[in-house]
């Protein structure tokens, strides 16, 4: 009876000798892992940290970028470009009918007021190839636009007595441009059954006095020279149609440039 409590008293003590020893070993065993694992955790940490000052900073530099190009004063810096400042440029064919506009109206106010106190330019040639265009264009429709010639050399007039000198520059640059362009030849092309007599009538008895402007000028060399209703009504009458047709198709003598 005591060998047998004495052989289950030593097996116990073994068992706990060995349970103990069991974690002893993995306590010894988690601590060199922890050992070993620290400088790695350590330095993965200090990278992550690296990367995150990385990447503060880079979208720090970024958002400073903006700023700067945000900042219109900085365009002007040089190698930059600041495309919002470019002027656009003005085609040709505004540029003509914005004369038209500013030159008639000024006459037409003048004219309004019974006196002639202002400078009368001579139209640019932006603005007369825009006329020619615009007589051509209304020509072809119903027949010759005397009312754009008159308002024309009604102009020339003015201008020669406000110069005191028998000038007519203006006309002769309108016929200049209406022969380069061929519109005559695109006119009689073009031209209706039905105005083909009438256009041929104004032609011969009408139109010299507009292509030998000269002596039509030399006529009304009056300095009390006024002209009367219907002249101040074909001014008008013209700068509206140019206008007129310049908001329907921007140049007017684009509708011409394909035949």
């Amino acid at each position: 009876m005591k060998n047998k409590n004495f052989y289950f008293l030593l097996v116990l003590a073994l068992v706990v000798v060995s349970a103990v020893l069991t974690v002893h070993t993995k306590r010894v065993y988690a601590d060199k892992l922890v050992l070993k694992l620290t400088p790695i955790i350590k330095d993965n940490n200090e990278k992550k940290s690296e990367v995150t000052d990385n990447s503060n900073n880079l979208s720090g530099f970024v958002n400073e970028v903006k700023k700067v190009n945000s900042n219109p004063s900085n365009n002007r810096l040089q190698g930059n470009i600041n495309i919002t400042e470019e002027k656009k440029q003005v085609p040709a064919w505004k540029k003509g009918q914005d004369e038209i506009k500013l030159v008639f109206n000024g006459l037409l106010n003048d004219l309004k007021d019974g006196k002639l106190d202002s400078y009368i330019p001579d139209l640019n040639k932006d603005a007369l190839e825009q006329l020619a265009s615009t007589y051509l264009f209304c020509s072809k429709m119903q027949g010759p636009c005397e009312f754009i010639l008159s308002s024309l050399l009604e102009i020339e007039t003015l201008r020669s007595i406000k110069n005191n000198d028998v000038s007519c520059s203006g006309l002769k640059q309108f016929w200049k441009i209406w022969i380069d362009n061929n519109y005559d030849k695109q006119l009689n092309y073009d031209l209706k059954l039905g105005l083909i007599e009438r256009t041929k009538e104004f032609n011969q008895s009408k139109l010299p006095k507009y292509v030998q402007c000269d002596g039509s000028v030399k006529k009304n060399f009056k300095k009390d020279y006024v002209p009367n209703k219907a002249a101040i009504q074909n001014i008008q009458k013209t700068e509206k149609l140019v206008l007129l047709l310049g908001k329907k198709y921007g140049d007017i003598s684009s509708q011409f440039m394909s035949e």
